[in-house]
């Protein structure tokens, strides 16, 4: 069972509508693809409104695929996590294994900014 373990939790101001569980933004967008985040989104909110984000810890994370349990996570076009592929910054590593599309999954948020080489 999906379960948040936040350790740091930071506000952001949201520059457009944004769901919760889903990869953010430091400029308060939904995270592009394979792009950097600074946490997940803990609720939904509104444009111009400040959002609660997950900066370290665990967050639970919608997926946008199916996930392997120990996978590092990069965020899809959505904000969703995906599995970390050549190019991807990695936002994370999974805990738990996402079957498929939309489910919740716990992930270990790490933030380190390392990118995922080219094979």
């Amino acid at each position: 069972m999906a379960v948040s373990r936040p350790l740091l939790t930071l506000p952001v101001t949201a520059s457009a509508a944004i769901t919760a569980k889903y990869f953010v933004t430091g400029a308060g967008a939904v995270c592009g693809d394979g792009a950097k985040a600074i946490g997940v989104s803990q609720f939904n909110c509104d444009d111009t409104k400040t959002i609660s984000v997950i900066a370290l810890g665990t967050a639970v994370v919608i997926a946008g695929a199916g996930i392997t349990a120990d996978d590092d996570v990069a965020s899809d076009a959505a904000g969703k996590a995906v599995t970390a592929a050549a190019g991807d910054v990695i936002l994370g590593r999974a805990l738990e294994t996402a079957a498929a599309a939309a489910d919740e999954i716990e992930v270990l948020l790490t933030n380190a900014g390392a990118i995922v080489p080219a094979a």
